[in-house]
């Protein structure tokens, strides 16, 4: 969709897909508690830079908001090396930066539902994103251990940044916040179950 200007006070919350040599990912998502809708408003794609120039440029870009990065990368990249810790002395104090929650079909799937109900929408400026979605397709030959497809893990940086965001919409907060942000859908119920409200 269009891009335009989300209201200061929405909370937001920022997915991270990192990586040393393939491109680190960040996904800015934004929630309008009014429409109970969550836009993909930026981006951000960079390949083969230091840990202090992703960091640099997304709080540029993003602006201080919650952020969650991939859990496995701690595994996987520079020989076990602590990248979540890295990435917090990079940020500074005042970030809030955690393990994301990893689902893979789960996260997809629920992202899949809010799309299809149009509870989840990306803004047009997000080229990256788009790019990699149009190439987003489930792998036949593989699956988890519960027996269920997975995506095909080629360019898809992004869309795992944006599940890490997503999976964590409860955590979302207005920018520079230290104010935890409930979600709605989460927390509200009706005082009286026959009326509902």
């Amino acid at each position: 969709m269009k891009p335009f200007d989300i209201e200061w006070h929405n909370p937001g919350i920022i997915g991270l897909d990192v990586a040393y040599t393939s491109p680190t990912a960040g996904a800015l998502l934004r929630y309008d508690p009014s429409s109970k809708t969550t836009y993909l408003v930026d981006e951000h794609y960079l390949a083969g830079m230091l840990t202090s120039v992703h960091a640099s440029a997304i709080r540029r870009k993003f602006g201080c908001f919650p952020v969650r990065i991939d859990p496995s990368a701690n595994r996987k990249e520079r020989d076990g090396e602590n990248i979540i810790k890295e990435y917090r002395e990079e940020f500074g104090p005042d970030w809030e930066i955690k393990n994301a929650n990893n689902a893979v079909y789960s996260g997809i799937t629920k992202l899949h539902a809010a799309m299809a109900e149009g509870r989840f929408k990306v803004f047009s400026t997000c080229q990256h994103w788009i790019e990699e979605w149009q190439n987003y397709v489930w792998d036949d030959s593989k699956k988890n251990a519960e027996g269920q497809f997975m995506p095909r893990k080629k360019e898809d940086h992004l869309q795992d940044a944006t599940r890490y965001g997503y999976m964590s919409i409860e955590d979302a907060r207005p920018i520079n916040s230290t104010k935890v942000f409930t979600h709605p859908l989460q927390s509200w119920s009706p005082m009286d179950s026959d009326t509902g409200y």
